[in-house]
């Protein structure tokens, strides 16, 4: 004769499972302030390939990222970019920094 017990384990391994699973429910919610200003800064400047996005915003990018075309599989521009004022105080108020992420090498 079975015992009963085994159906009672498995509502409670799925209820155990569910409430281990509710603090990653929160993932994909509303964006911090940081995270909305980035986002709006790149809606912004979309039209810009992402050489030009680099010497806007190097934060964005690997340090190396424009010294090593290759490695990245990209050719280089043959047009120079020089972001205008306005774009830098974009940058600046989108939270970019001078500063490159460190390479992954």
């Amino acid at each position: 004769m079975r015992s009963s017990l085994p159906g009672v384990r498995r509502p409670a391994a799925l209820l155990a499972v569910a409430l281990a699973a509710l603090p990653l429910a929160g993932c994909g919610g509303s964006p911090s302030p940081a995270q909305q200003k980035r986002d709006d800064f790149l809606d912004r400047y979309a039209e810009l390939d992402d050489q030009e996005l680099a010497r806007l915003c190097p934060s964005l990018f690997p340090s190396d990222y424009l010294a090593r075309p290759k490695h990245y599989h990209y050719t280089r521009n043959k047009k120079s970019f020089h972001p205008t004022a306005q774009q830098k105080a974009d940058a600046r108020t989108a939270g970019c920094t001078s500063q490159g992420t460190k390479p992954k090498d």
